[in-house]
């Protein structure tokens, strides 16, 4: 069954009307459609990472303290952690989330996560050798190491929800 092309007039009649939903085949990503989206609009980066986490203070507490990471913002659902000026570590409630969130600044969609997710910390290369060093003396088992064919070096490590982090040195993509 072939299904009908959409209606570019029905797509165009619909922006920033997000409460009147789309069949698959009218989405923005239709071949039809994509060349009326614009080419040169790029993210310039991943401004946060989300995880969700069964205990926040002791889940906040793991990343202040291991990763000497400041508090942004914080109140008994979430805490957003400054990552080197440049991007914020989420941590969240696992369930705490799971209904709209109406703020002064606007209202945030619900969200919600589970089980453990991998996400990278970029480092010096020259520093991996203290990471080691730190993560033994918090008795944080590294449970994987990688040479990458790049030249670049990993470490891998559990946090207190299982999450896989990674430290990464220059080296292991061709951006970084």
């Amino acid at each position: 069954m072939k299904l009908k092309s959409p209606s570019p007039a029905l797509f165009l009649s619909n922006i920033g009307n997000f409460k009147t939903p789309f069949h698959r085949s009218q989405s923005l990503f239709h071949p039809l459609f994509l060349p009326l989206l614009p080419t040169a609009m790029t993210p310039t980066n991943i401004l946060e990472t989300a995880l969700y986490v069964t205990d926040l203070s002791a889940a906040s507490a793991f990343y202040q303290h291991l990763f000497n990471l400041p508090v942004l913002a914080e109140d008994e659902r979430f805490c957003a952690l400054d990552v080197g000026g440049k991007s914020v570590l989420l941590l969240f409630v696992q369930g705490g989330s799971t209904h709209e969130t109406h703020l002064p600044d606007g209202v945030i969609p619900h969200h919600d996560g589970k089980g453990p997710v991998h996400f990278a910390f970029g480092i010096a290369a020259a520093d991996l050798p203290a990471w080691e060093a730190k993560l033994a003396a918090a008795e944080i088992p590294i449970e994987g190491w990688a040479n990458w064919s790049r030249g670049g070096k990993s470490i891998f490590f559990r946090d207190l929800d299982q999450h896989l982090v990674e430290l990464a040195t220059p080296g292991i993509w061709a951006i970084y």
